[in-house]
């Protein structure tokens, strides 16, 4: 605060078109697809580490399936 405010009050009317160009551009409708793209990549990488989940699983399963049936092969 003590370092933006008064650099913003000190930019005047340069601010302030900045400000009103920024406020056309973020209106709902981008704000809604922002958050919409948000949530799908959320989504897309809570699949991803549930693959990763289940594919450390299944290679934890078969490294003591096999462990344990070397020593009958020896016989």
């Amino acid at each position: 605060m003590s370092v933006l405010v008064p650099h913003a009050e000190s930019a005047g009317e340069s601010n302030h078109v900045m400000m009103s160009r920024d406020g056309a551009f973020f209106t709902q409708d981008v704000i809604k697809h922002e958050l919409t793209l948000d949530e799908r990549i959320d989504a897309m990488i809570d699949r991803a580490i549930e693959r990763l989940v289940q594919a450390k699983a299944m290679k934890e399963m078969l490294g003591t399936t096999s462990q344990v049936q070397k020593p009958s092969e020896r016989k």
